[in-house]
């Protein structure tokens, strides 16, 4: 849905140059959707905390539930943003030729440049801005589907004469020959297989929530299988780099280094939270039943626990009265 409302956002075929200082409209799922998520999660959490009966009875079910919702949401979170590497450098004045410029009536703000290329599973976001009051802004979109497809964008960004350091970097990102430069390749086939693990990872999620309300080990399990999975995807995802995204881009005279992104380091921390949380629920669970009460049983366990009571109260008056019958047939 993300992926639609930002191409909606975009003008494929319009001139890339927005006249705005503002981020948009590339970024325009990055920081409204992380909120969104995050917003979510808190909400959601608040109506198990305050709306839902007995919440002391089950507080472990509780951080379960918790702990599921920001999984889920650091799972999109890794789907959607790109992030997985990412780059930035600040280019001096003079060091760049801007190819399309407005009007005349504009002057090239005699300021520093910042480039950024932020590289995700699916796709490579590109942007490049100028600082000051006449400040541009550039922001571009490489999708992986498939080689034709990577070729078709990187032909018209030349067609729209973008400037020279987008060219540069959509270049190194596009390259679809495997024989020489092959680091566009492993970044495309890791993003693959990733993603793939992620899917699956979603898939245990999904059976995980489902199974919350009613089965809460059973739960907790699936939770504990996606967040071991979620520590496999950073891994794989290295692996198929080949140990480390380091490469020193040269750009006009500057040189930008890729490093891990804010994608890598949520999915192995929000994967080893998960798998925590999913051990301990299990351990819990097998301890002490009790803590592990739901929506659904903890009418039952009160229920029972009164039965129980009635039966003990049921069973001492008969051992009273037998006692007594015996007191008597003794005496007479």
């Amino acid at each position: 849905m993300f992926e639609h409302l930002f191409h909606l956002a975009r003008h494929e075929f319009g001139f890339t140059y927005y006249n705005s200082r503002r981020p948009v409209p590339a970024f325009f799922y990055l920081n409204p959707v992380f909120v969104a998520l995050l917003v979510t999660a808190l909400a959601s959490a608040g109506v198990l905390l305050f709306l839902l009966p007995s919440v002391r009875r089950k507080l472990a079910t509780l951080y379960l539930g918790w702990t599921m919702i920001g999984t889920g949401a650091a799972i999109g979170y890794c789907l959607i943003i790109p992030e997985w590497q990412y780059g930035s450098v600040e280019l001096p004045y003079g060091s760049t030729r801007v190819s399309y410029w407005p009007s005349s009536g504009y002057l090239v703000p005699k300021s520093s440049y910042a480039l950024r290329l932020s590289i995700g599973i699916h796709a490579a976001n590109f942007t490049l801005y100028a600082y000051g009051d006449q400040g541009f802004y550039y922001d571009e979109v490489i999708s992986f589907n498939t080689q034709e497809t990577i070729y078709e964008q990187y032909l018209s960004a030349l067609r729209r004469g973008l400037p020279e350091p987008l060219l540069v970097l959509m270049e190194q990102v596009a390259a679809t020959e495997t024989k020489g430069f092959v680091w566009p390749y492993r970044v495309r086939l890791a993003g693959h297989y990733t993603s793939w693990a992620l899917y699956f990872a979603l898939g245990l999620w999904v059976i995980s929530l489902l199974t919350h309300p009613s089965l809460p080990l059973s739960s907790a399990e699936f939770l504990t299988c996606s967040g071991l999975l979620l520590q496999s995807c950073p891994a794989l995802y290295a692996i198929l780099l080949k140990g480390s995204p380091r490469l020193d881009i040269y750009v006009s005279g500057c040189v930008m280094a890729l490093r891990y992104g804010a994608c890598f380091w949520t999915c192995l921390a929000c994967g080893v939270v998960a798998t925590l949380t999913g051990v301990g629920m299990m351990i819990q669970a097998r301890r002490d039943s009790k803590m592990c009460l739901t929506t659904f049983n903890v009418t039952e366990g009160s229920k029972a626990k009164k039965h129980d009571k009635r039966h003990d109260v049921v069973f001492q008056e008969e051992e009273e009265t037998a006692y007594h019958k015996g007191v008597n047939h003794t005496q007479n």
